[in-house]
């Protein structure tokens, strides 16, 4: 069994975050260990408060589990500020062994709460350029990374293309929240564009699944996949966890696994 570092927020309705990451490694047959970076009080309507965490006890939930465990891989969830962005790049950059990394950012939740600001969350995103790792941002945390309007209408690949150069990484540009029938996720490697295509699912129940995709990836690399086969096998997860959805009676319910 592989062991997989949540480093992310918790989401006490268990849709997202730490929980779902959670879900997700157990699903997969990963152990998954965490440290918290926010403490959040949110349901499926609204994220009504977040608490940030500060960046030393964070560290130290980390050391505490490098003391124990072989960590196989990490996923970076919800980071609301440039202190801890910058405490864990210089932790992470002290760890010998390669392991892969996946950095989720998260600009906002699905019912709209915003994180941060957007300078701020381009500055946060920016302080990880340092590090060899997968970014996967959604369409519009992508277009902000990019700093470009998110209304403009501007093609994936130059997206893909701007992150890239900028933010020294290798891209997923998940397409869930994409209008259409269809999902299209985008992955750039080396300057060159694949395209992962897929019929969406109609469901209302989507809660999560940007954190279960992200750790699905990070899940699959540990694995020794590579990293086109790591959003394929990512992506066709998440269709799947959809389908499981449980139906709660809510208006918009977490994935199911």
């Amino acid at each position: 069994m592989i062991t997989i570092l949540s480093v992310a927020g918790s989401d006490n309705s268990s849709g997202a975050g730490i929980q779902a990451d959670i879900k997700t490694c157990l699903s997969l047959n990963a152990y998954c260990l965490t440290a918290v970076t926010n403490v959040t009080s949110q349901n499926s309507n609204s994220v009504h408060r977040v608490f940030s965490l500060p960046s030393n006890l964070v560290i130290s939930q980390i050391n505490t589990l490098l003391d124990d465990y072989k960590i196989d891989g990490i996923k970076i969830g919800l980071i609301t500020e440039i202190d801890l962005a910058k405490s864990l790049t210089k932790f992470l950059a002290k760890i010998k062994k390669k392991i892969p990394i996946v950095i989720d950012p998260i600009y906002s939740s699905s019912t709209k709460k915003k994180f941060t600001n957007k300078t701020k969350f381009v500055k946060i995103y920016h302080t990880f350029s340092s590090l060899e790792a997968v970014l996967t941002p959604n369409l519009i945390e992508a277009k902000i990374l990019a700093k470009t309007n998110i209304n403009k209408n501007i093609s994936t690949e130059n997206l893909l293309k701007k992150i890239s150069k900028n933010y020294n990484k290798q891209v997923t540009i998940t397409g869930g929240d994409i209008r259409g029938e269809f999902s299209v996720d985008h992955l750039i490697i080396r300057n060159k564009i694949y395209k992962f295509k897929s019929k969406k699912v109609k469901s209302k129940h989507t809660h999560g699944s940007g954190c279960c995709f992200s750790t699905a990836m990070t899940i699959f690399l540990a694995r020794g996949e590579t990293i086109y086969d790591s959003v394929r096998k990512s992506k066709q997860f998440i269709k799947k966890c959809i389908r499981k959805s449980p139906k709660f009676g809510l208006e918009y319910g977490p994935i199911g696994h």
